[in-house]
């Protein structure tokens, strides 16, 4: 595992057809924490990082378990890996135009922040073909189209 600001030893394999630039980073943030089954997390999380989808690689190949996040439209890409040995710090490979792990965190520490608000405190308002999502109130908006 890499340590907090290092890049892992050895770079993660890059997706068939995907670019080559990754970048490699570490998180503290658990990928079981966003993706683990905590409807209420993956909720706002699906809201907040539009076109991602997750998926998880058992296989072996790359950690014993590895949490993949894809945006298919802009070919971007995540993957976080937990070695099996410490549950603090994850290998992370980010790589096309948007930086999907960092759009996660950023949005499950929003949602920490709101107070982890379950499903049924969100509402839905649409005017004129405008779309907001909020929390509690229409002014605590999560996210816009």
């Amino acid at each position: 595992m890499a340590c907090p600001d290092a890049e892992p030893d050895s770079p993660l394999a890059t997706p068939e057809g995907a670019a080559s630039a990754a970048g490699y980073s570490s998180t503290g943030l658990s990928p079981w924490a966003v993706a683990g089954g905590d409807l209420d997390a993956e909720f706002h999380v699906g809201l907040t990082v539009p076109g991602a989808s997750f998926g998880w690689d058992t296989s072996g190949e790359h950690a014993p378990t590895r949490p993949r996040v894809d945006d298919p439209t802009t070919g971007s890409w995540a993957a976080v890996d937990y070695g099996g040995r410490t549950a603090v710090d994850f290998a992370v490979t980010q790589d096309g135009s948007r930086r999907l792990w960092d759009e996660i965190t950023a949005s499950y520490r929003r949602w920490e922040e709101l107070g982890r608000p379950s499903v049924d405190r969100c509402g839905l308002t649409v005017k004129s073909g405008d779309t907001s999502v909020w929390v509690d109130y229409p002014a605590i908006t999560v996210a816009a189209r």
